[in-house]
């Protein structure tokens, strides 16, 4: 698993534990994606100042440079976190990818998924008044971009605890140092550990 965080991130407008579970239902559905295979599974962070209809480019740690990406259609015009986890797994037909938020939809085998994680996801996304990207190749892997508002100054003050972590930024594995996303996931070696014990040894 590698990290890219993005500088200078502002604090966006979601609920922390509600943001946990949705990085874990992602990157849980990244490492299925690649059972069978194995690679790289990336988690980045970016700033982004959005209008529907435009696109926004997006520093994703990968060697053939950076992302542009559309946003999201109806998204409010304002600035946005970015949050986008990339797999290499099997990647998906446009006819599966379409569906991929509806309730119970699943092309898992039978007891292995419940088609509640990505709905879930969608929903936690449109309760921050936000919007979800999903571009896939099959053969090549999946990326979904999740843009969350910026919150503002109240919100902060409200959702602020009394003892905040470091945050610091740069992309790598778990020996670098990685960023923020302002709630949620600030990179912390906790948290990092969290994310990797619950998705098994074999993404340590």
């Amino acid at each position: 698993m590698t990290y890219c965080f993005g500088t200078d991130l502002a604090n966006a407008r979601v609920d922390p534990a509600n943001f946990d579970q949705l990085v874990l239902n992602l990157v849980t559905n990244a490492r299925d994606a690649m059972a069978h295979e194995g690679g790289p599974l990336t988690i980045a962070t970016n700033s982004a100042k959005c209008s529907s209809g435009t696109a926004v480019t997006l520093d994703v740690g990968r060697d053939d440079g950076a992302l542009d990406v559309e946003v999201p259609v109806g998204l409010a015009p304002g600035d946005y976190v970015v949050m986008s986890v990339l797999d290499t797994g099997a990647g998906m037909t446009d006819e599966i990818r379409v569906r991929l938020f509806e309730p119970f939809f699943t092309t898992k085998e039978r007891g292995r998924g419940t088609g509640i994680g990505l709905s879930s996801v969608a929903g936690i996304v449109e309760a921050s008044e936000g919007g979800i990207v999903v571009t896939s190749e099959l053969g090549v892997g999946s990326t979904f971009h999740m843009f969350l508002p910026v919150a503002d100054e109240a919100e902060v003050n409200q959702g602020r605890s009394a003892s905040q972590p470091a945050i610091v930024t740069g992309c790598g594995g778990e020996s670098v140092a990685t960023g923020a996303l302002g709630a949620g996931l600030d990179g912390t070696r906790p948290q990092r550990q969290w994310l990797h014990g619950s998705l098994g040894e074999k993404w340590q």
